[in-house]
């Protein structure tokens, strides 16, 4: 089932629900009942649609220094909301715990939630560091998970991976940044494949010219998939 509305945030955490393709408004509510109840000093990070297309996850994680005591009360997260804005709960943090042979997981970076697969499967981005390296410098991790932590799986990545999933959950589309040896950066745009783990390089974009360059400069940005 693929998504069928449109997700619009709005001022002031608000968040309005439009069906496709007409646009009518279906519905609309405030994201801060949500914050309040799980997460009262949490902002809402990445949010998007679950591979049923009637459910949405919303990333909370808190910004800013809180004390001791204020931490007690926040619970940081996926939550998940149906499309008219019910309270589903939140994915067991125990989901995407990162498990990888001979690394542990990094104290200073957090796991992030990247999506879910049409089997039903979750997606995360995480880190981790083998033991006395240095842990500024954690290595990413694709973790491809459900309920059942034994079938978790981890990709070791080459880079930052982060980008949208195809539709049928079988490749992910993400950009790397190279710096050339004029100290420029370059654009490069990648697919993972996520069953096999491999990575095929589609296109570059050159860096950007001198303000006296006569030739535009080009920005790359991933809207999304069509089909695969």
């Amino acid at each position: 089932m693929g998504v069928r509305s449109q997700l619009v945030q709005g001022p002031n955490e608000t968040y309005f629900v439009y069906n496709l393709p007409d646009w009518k408004l279906l519905t609309s509510w405030g994201l801060a009942r949500i914050t309040q109840a799980h997460c009262p000093l949490c902002t809402p990070g990445f949010y998007g649609w679950l591979a049923d297309g009637n459910r949405l996850y919303f990333d909370l994680d808190v910004s800013g220094d809180e004390t001791a005591e204020e931490a007690k009360s926040d619970h940081t997260g996926v939550y998940v909301l149906s499309a008219s804005g019910d309270d589903l709960g939140a994915i067991p943090p125990e989901t995407g715990a990162f498990q990888f042979l001979g690394y542990v997981h990094s104290a200073i970076a957090n796991r992030q939630f990247l999506g879910q697969l049409l089997d039903g499967r979750y997606l995360f981005l995480d880190f981790g560091m083998k033991q006395g390296t240095n842990p500024g410098d954690p290595d990413r991790f694709l973790v491809i998970s459900s309920s059942n932590p034994a079938l978790q799986r981890v990709i070791h990545l080459k880079f930052r991976v982060g980008g949208p999933v195809s539709p049928s959950g079988k490749y992910m589309a993400y950009l790397e940044s190279r710096t050339t040896a004029d100290y420029r950066a370059e654009t490069h745009l990648w697919v993972k494949d996520l069953e096999s783990g491999d990575d095929k390089e589609l296109l570059a974009v050159p860096p950007s010219g001198p303000p006296t360059s006569p030739e535009p400069n080009v920005a790359l940005s991933i809207l999304g998939w069509i089909d695969d």
